[in-house]
């Protein structure tokens, strides 16, 4: 199974973005600036992404609304094309993910300062997501249907490719949820295994093991159509 056509087929065409206004813009680059200063003055080694974020956080816990912003900014459209693998659309799919954010910001002195902050928003948006489709199961899935023939209509550049994407749909949408979990995560954000394990909730051993079998049963169903 191809990684490339398992990217296309998580991938969601991400809305155009409204620029933001020059001075807002200007605040934002100016506090990234400062954090990657504190995380270099800390820090001896290269900075990364988990480091700035977990900078971002102090400050957040401290009440800094911009660094809030900064941060979601960054994780937003992932966040967002996450969601809409459990409830089908983009529209949805931002509701989820600002109901994730109000939540947070409300309780963020309880977000983390260690370990992947990515991983512990994409749980905060994988248990909302859940929540929402058990209350709304029966529309969701109707909704999730329509975008999904939708969204491989519009992802593929040709007949063959749209073809492969159905045939992987077909599959996919079989699989036990923390299969289809972790194939989105992974294949669609591009999470580490160990990342994928945190969101999910199981070691990083176990998120192998559960990509390794989400595959399997994948290539399977592909070679079975061929054989």
């Amino acid at each position: 199974m191809a990684e490339s056509l398992l990217q296309l087929y998580f991938s969601t065409p991400a809305a155009d973005e409204t620029p933001r206004p020059a001075g807002i813009a200007s605040r934002h680059a100016t506090l990234l600036d400062t954090v990657r200063h504190d995380v270099h003055h800390v820090h001896d080694d290269a900075v990364d992404m988990d480091r700035i974020d977990i900078a971002l956080v102090q400050r957040i816990h401290a009440g800094d609304a911009g660094a809030f912003d900064l941060l979601i900014r960054g994780h937003f459209t992932a966040l967002v094309r996450f969601a809409a693998s459990f409830v089908g659309t983009r529209d949805a799919a931002e509701d989820v993910v600002q109901d994730v954010l109000t939540r947070l910001w409300m309780r963020r002195h309880h977000m983390p300062t260690t370990g992947s902050v990515r991983a512990f928003l994409f749980t905060a948006t994988r248990n909302h997501a859940l929540n929402v489709l058990k209350h709304n199961r029966v529309v969701a899935r109707s909704m999730e249907m329509l975008s999904r023939e939708q969204s491989i209509a519009s992802r593929g550049s040709d007949e063959a490719t749209r073809d492969a994407l159905a045939r992987l749909d077909a599959v996919i949408v079989t699989l036990p949820e923390r299969q289809r979990s972790a194939l989105a995560l992974r294949y669609g954000q591009g999470l580490r295994v160990a990342e994928v394990a945190a969101v999910v909730g199981i070691s990083t051993k176990a998120a192998e093991q559960l990509l390794v079998r989400a595959l399997r049963t994948l290539r399977a169903a592909v070679a079975s159509e061929h054989s």
